[in-house]
């Protein structure tokens, strides 16, 4: 491997090519660099019999030891994106809410979550209502991508979920339901797709208080 070519050829810049194509892959994945630490010290374990003379030790010893440093300027990359990431999520949540908070109808609350979520990465996310019956107040649904406002409602059974037309059958889905409620009990429930399940709650939370407000 490029680190035992590098303690070889007394030349390490084959070994440091290697691990910051392999951090530049892990940040852009968003996966933790801390993992390759890992990767280090099983090379350090075995850098007694792999470098094959002592004269070879000090300088794989070397090139290990930049290799943690250049690991750990990656892990501290990846958290200072965290730590933006989070406050500029922080931020937008706040908006979100704010403005559902300040909805005068339905209308202007699908409007409000057309505008916020595309902006928070979220890309997949319809309301489904139930729709009132004598029998069963939640036998029917209504459902609306708010994403894409433009597309027209689907009205079907709530047991046939997800109804014909609403997904593409050929692609293969994983999706995430929360319950919309309020202080009536439940009035439907969003549907989110799995990649930000920290921020669905909340926004499901608000989603709830607004709707109950516009409809006193």
């Amino acid at each position: 491997n490029a680190y035992l070519a590098g303690i070889r050829a007394g030349d390490g810049f084959e070994f440091r090519n290697a691990l910051e194509e392999a951090l530049r892959r892990t940040e852009t994945g968003d996966d933790d660099a801390h993992l390759w630490q890992e990767a280090v010290s099983l090379l350090e374990s075995g850098l007694e019999n792999a470098a094959g003379a002592a004269s070879s030790r000090p300088q794989g010893t070397e090139l290990l030891n930049e290799a943690r440093q250049t690991i750990s300027a990656a892990m501290q990359r990846q958290h200072r994106r965290y730590v933006m990431r989070e406050r500029w999520t922080s931020s937008r949540l706040s908006l979100l809410t704010a403005e559902l908070l300040n909805a005068l109808d339905e209308t202007q609350i699908y409007k409000i979550l057309a505008k916020h979520l595309p902006e928070m990465d979220i890309h997949t996310a319809m309301l489904a209502l139930f729709k009132p019956s004598d029998d069963d107040p939640s036998s029917l649904c209504t459902i609306r991508d708010v994403i894409l406002p433009g597309r027209e409602p689907i009205q079907f059974a709530s047991h046939d979920f997800p109804p014909a037309g609403l997904l593409d059958e050929e692609q293969p889905f994983t999706l995430t339901l929360i319950p919309v409620v309020n202080q009536s009990g439940q009035l439907g429930f969003m549907v989110f797709d799995t990649d930000h399940l920290d921020l669905y709650g909340s926004i499901v939370q608000q989603l709830g208080s607004a709707l109950n407000t516009v409809r006193l």
